[in-house]
C-alpha cells in the first residue's frame, strides 16, 4: 500500500534472523527473494515511487538492509511488463527475472527452500 512499509520485508528479515539464531552460518545461508504482482512496487527506487505516489519509497531502507546483508532480490519480469516497471525503476541491486515462476523453479532445483510470504489483505 502506498506510503506504508511492506510487512513482508520484516518477515524476510525475521526468517534470516531465525536461521542465524539457530546456528546457520552466513556462508551456509543464501537468501533469494522472488517478488511478483503488487509487491513489485515495494522495490521501486525513490524517483519511480515519487512518480506514482508523490513521495519517497518508505521501503527503501529495509530493502537496502536486506541487500547489504547479502540477500538477492529479483522481480518477476512479467509483472514488470504488466505494471510498466523498467530495470531503471528498481532500487539499485534489485534484479529482474524472466518470470517469478521460472525463477522459483530454477532455485528449487538448486535445493532452495520456499517460504511463501503473502501480503496482508
Amino acid at each position: 500500500k502506498n506510503g506504508i512499509v511492506n510487512d513482508a520485508l520484516q518477515e524476510i528479515g525475521r526468517i534470516i534472523n531465525l536461521h542465524k539464531a539457530a546456528g546457520v552460518k552466513d556462508k551456509n545461508l543464501e537468501v533469494t527473494v522472488v517478488v511478483h504482482s503488487i509487491a513489485s512496487l515495494t522495490f521501486l527506487n525513490d524517483a519511480s515511487y515519487q512518480k506514482r505516489y508523490s513521495r519517497d519509497n518508505p521501503n527503501k531502507e529495509m530493502v537496502d538492509q536486506l541487500l547489504k546483508a547479502g540477500a538477492k532480490i529479483i522481480v518477476c519480469g512479467q509483472t514488470m511488463m504488466y505494471r510498466e516497471i523498467e530495470n531503471k525503476d528498481l532500487i539499485a541491486g534489485v534484479k529482474k527475472a524472466f518470470s517469478a515462476r521460472t525463477a522459483l523453479s530454477t532455485y528449487l532445483t538448486k535445493g532452495f527452500v520456499v517460504f511463501p510470504i503473502a501480503e496482508p489483505h
